[in-house]
Formats: structure tokens, sequence, C-alpha cells
């Protein structure tokens, strides 16, 4: 197996498990983070998020659309940064077209079930982070980039 196989499988199993993130956007020069639920691609280039139009999030991402999805295998209980992994998704984003509007809802409520009323409301936009590249940290030293370019 590769090394960009091998990190590609890391990224797939920990999305696998984990349905939610932490997202950094940039607004009013600082920085502002989310937890939010999102939707990975098949060939994991770019990650689907819902949000109502008037969030903080949605507004820093159209006016700085360079974010930070960072994904975990964290516990509650004995964390063991030895074993840790952390995925951060560098990207832009950029709402869904209405034409894909659909499509891309439909995926995303396949993922997230309980997020119908939410995906539902007329003021609920999707966005789609077109994924440039995961920093992969493993334990506390382990750092490697997969490139999505």
């Amino acid at each position: 197996m590769s090394e960009n196989q091998a990190l590609n499988h890391i990224v797939r199993t920990l999305f696998a498990a984990q349905p939610l993130g932490i997202l950094a956007t940039q607004g009013s020069g600082y920085p502002y983070c989310t937890i939010v639920a999102f939707t990975p691609s098949d060939d994991l280039k770019y990650l689907l998020i819902a949000t109502p139009r008037s969030t903080s999030k949605y507004k820093n991402m159209q006016h700085t659309p360079g974010v930070s999805l960072m994904v975990d295998n964290r516990s509650v209980t004995s964390p063991d940064f030895r074993e840790g992994i952390a995925v951060n998704c560098i990207g832009r984003a950029a709402t869904v077209l209405p034409e894909e509007f659909e499509d891309c809802k439909k995926r995303h409520f396949q993922r997230h079930k309980n997020l119908r009323a939410h995906l539902d409301m007329p003021d609920c936009v999707l966005v789609r982070i077109e994924v440039e590249r995961y920093v992969i940290a493993r334990g506390v030293r382990q750092i490697e980039t997969l490139s999505m370019e």
C-alpha cells in the first residue's frame, strides 16, 4: 500500500466513525469555530455541510472562503494522545449551486437522518468545501499531508 493509499484509508476510517467536526472560519479578524455535521464525497475531494444563511459561519465563509474542518477520534474518557488521530481538512467553501442542491441535500441526509428539519428549513444552504489537503496528525509527533490536487 502506498503512503497516499494509507493516508486515504486513515481519513476514510475516521470519517466513517465521526459524523461531526469543528469548522474554523475567519470573521472580523478572528477565527470562529463551530461544531458541524459533515458529509464527505466518495473521492474525498469535497465535504458538505448545511447551515442557515443567517449564521456567522455562513457569513464568514461568504467573505473569506478559506476554511479548516477538524475531525478527530478523541473520547470523553481517558484521552490517550499517543493513539489520537486528528485530521484538518483545509479547503475553500462555496455555496452549492441551485441545480446541485437536491442531490447534495439527499446525500447529506443519507448520512445525517436526524437533520431532516434543519435541511428542510427555507433559509438552509448547503456549502461544499473543496478540499486542497488533509493534514493528518497521529499521536503527538507524526504529521502527514494528503494532497487532493
